[in-house]
């Protein structure tokens, strides 16, 4: 009887174990997400080296470092307001964004506003890349 009770409580400690893990290991959403997060996170602290490394090599082949570095240097900060996945069959995903952004003009004032658009990621090389966001001033 002991024997037969510590089998069942091992497989159903097994099972829970097997369930958990692959509930968090496969969530896509999530690593989507956290690419966008830490994106932004980094070009609001002007690690644009970071953020530029979480683009996708094709966007990478088209647009120079200096390009990127050139159209964030007047951003003082910049935040996600609100993400969420709108499609992701695990080779490409869409994330819906709302943006809050103070960015430097030229005349050096302070322009503080919210944008609307979406983000398109790619998996390459076992890791989600932004591809390519498209956003609108609200």
């Amino acid at each position: 009887m002991k024997k037969t009770s510590l089998l069942l409580l091992l497989l159903l400690f097994g099972s829970f174990i097997l369930t958990v893990s692959l509930s968090y290991a496969g969530d896509e959403d999530y690593d989507v997400m956290s690419v966008l997060d830490r994106h932004y996170q980094a070009i609001s602290g002007r690690d644009f080296k970071a953020a530029y490394a979480l683009r996708s090599n094709d966007w990478r082949t088209y647009h120079s470092y200096n390009y990127f570095y050139s159209n964030w240097e007047s951003n003082y900060t910049i935040e996600l307001a609100d993400r969420h996945v709108i499609s992701n069959d695990g080779y490409e995903a869409v994330v819906k964004l709302r943006i809050y952004s103070e960015d430097y003009n030229s005349k050096g004032n302070l322009h503080k506003a919210y944008y609307r658009g979406k983000a398109y990621m790619v998996y390459e090389n076992g890791k989600w890349k932004i591809d390519d966001i498209q956003v609108k001033e609200e």
